[in-house]
């Protein structure tokens, strides 16, 4: 919902997963953006929130701040702040996502995990590339849903997985291809940012193929569509008519059942920010706490409904 080099893998996917990873794919593509735009304080959960009435695993300090062109850039965090400040991207689904709860799965399972620690947090979202960047320049304590690369591992500290991202190849229809075997030597399109690292060894050097890079995970549909790339990659989540590109006509395109691999995602922190690792550790441990009394089983119980429901 899957984050430049960063989401869309993060990343692995179109648009949603590719958010950047555009509405993605893409903990994060990361797309160059105005600088200068910034935050308004965006609306409360709705009283329907199965998370945030009747149940425990309420967090009702929580605030989500979107992008806006009127606010000034944040100033870094202190010592002294008595909120945390956290970075997401536009639309991850079902990691972050405004038509979810608590703003979406792994927002939940992050904003619970500081509550667990003992601290309230106001969570910004805006575009990928920004997001990063701030976090980069300690504006925000970490950011989320990244996926893994060896790159990025050499600037971030990386928490225990927080969810994890079913993949897919997307084709044409009027390709015929129908397994992923039929791949073999073909063109797979990818956004510009999103990491390929996850290839070494894995499913694209098995099947030998050849990288086309487009801009965004909607451009990566039009690219099969046309017949310019063989494949993409999607976010088994979400299905490809979410995109939003009104040249982009779903039944056009064919999903192949076989799972290519579960990817995880991660809440980062730079590694420059002051006592980066030791905050990542007090929140893997919290994050661990979850999993032993059960909260975090029943998060995922109600996204894993919400989801699954027609």
């Amino acid at each position: 919902m899957l984050a430049k080099d960063s989401h869309y893998i993060l990343v692995l996917l179109v648009a949603v997963f590719f958010a950047g990873f555009s509405s993605v794919i893409n903990a994060n593509t990361l797309n160059s953006d105005d600088l200068n735009n910034s935050f308004a304080v965006g609306e409360p959960l709705a009283v329907h929130d199965p998370l945030a009435v009747g149940t425990s695993l309420a967090v009702r300090n929580a605030r989500v701040i979107v992008s806006d062109e009127t606010d000034p850039i944040p100033s870094p965090l202190t010592a002294t702040d008595t909120r945390i400040r956290l970075a997401t991207g536009q639309g991850y689904y079902p990691f972050v996502s405004a038509s979810l709860p608590q703003g979406g799965w792994s927002q939940a399972l992050i904003t619970q995990t500081f509550h667990q620690m003992g601290y309230e947090v106001d969570i910004h979202i805006l575009p990928w590339s920004r997001g990063k960047m701030w976090t980069d320049e300690h504006r925000f304590l970490g950011t989320f849903p990244y996926v893994r690369s060896p790159k990025r591992e050499q600037e971030y500290y990386f928490s225990v997985p927080i969810n994890y991202i079913p993949v897919r190849f997307y084709v044409s229809r009027t390709s015929n291809i129908t397994d992923i075997q039929e791949l073999s030597g073909k063109r797979l399109c990818l956004p510009y940012g999103y990491s390929d690292e996850f290839a070494s060894g894995g499913i694209v050097d098995r099947l030998n193929l050849k990288i086309n890079r487009v801009v965004d995970g909607a451009g990566c549909i039009g690219h099969v569509q046309r017949g310019w790339s063989d494949a993409g990659l999607t976010n088994s989540y979400v299905s490809l008519n979410e995109v939003t590109n009104t040249r982009l006509i779903d039944d056009k395109l064919l999903v192949l059942p076989t799972e290519v691999e579960q990817v995880s995602v991660h809440f980062i922190i730079s590694k420059s920010y002051p006592n980066g690792r030791e905050w990542m550790d007090n929140f893997n441990q919290a994050f661990q706490q979850l999993s032993k009394d059960g909260t975090k089983a029943k998060i995922d119980h109600i996204f894993s409904q919400i989801i699954d429901s027609p």
